[in-house]
């Protein structure tokens, strides 16, 4: 039986065995570098390769990985709703004062261009913790749990103040 409260380090292996635990699907997946990064550090990109386990809820894709020290765990979220660029200026009013009045997570967004050459705001969110010393199966269940609450509380929030980023229940009903 494992022990939910010994501190050990923390891996994304640990953190596959407690979305086992706890019955969520996720996949573990080789991350490279991108080559600038590569270059900076004189390494190969097999050897600074690593692993991040991706999970999510529903319109939320959510990647955690761990700093090159294994420091710092670090839940990186994408939402699946997109704006248009035009609406910029009021999509960085929203996530400044989301950020102002939240401890966690942390708000953002970026304007890219989709397949058809159309820029559109994306928004991502993410929660960070220190690790150095370990973690308990419970611990790194509290923060992953919470992490997917919190991503869930934020982007319900972006959803009533722009709506029309909200496509997926059109499609649902169709």
């Amino acid at each position: 039986m494992t022990d939910l409260h010994v501190v050990e380090p923390v891996t994304i292996d640990r953190l596959a065995q407690l979305c086992e635990l706890i019955a969520a699907d996720y996949a573990l997946i080789e991350a490279t570098p991108e080559p600038e990064d590569d270059a900076d550090t004189g390494a190969d990109s097999a050897d600074s390769a690593r692993r991040v386990l991706q999970t999510g809820v529903p319109h939320i894709a959510v990647h955690c990985e761990l700093d090159a020290e294994g420091e710092v765990l670090s839940a990186f979220a994408s939402w699946e709703g997109t704006l248009p660029a035009h609406l910029e200026p009021e999509v960085a009013a929203v996530v400044a004062e989301l950020n102002w009045a939240s401890v966690a997570p942390t708000l953002n967004f970026l304007v890219e261009e989709d397949a058809k050459g159309n820029a559109e705001i994306h928004l991502g969110a993410n929660r960070a913790m220190g690790v150095g010393e370990g973690l308990s199966l419970a611990q790194l269940g509290h923060f992953l749990l919470s992490s997917l609450a919190s991503f869930a509380e934020i982007f319900d929030v972006v959803a009533q103040r722009f709506p029309q980023a909200v496509t997926w229940d059109k499609e649902e009903q169709a």
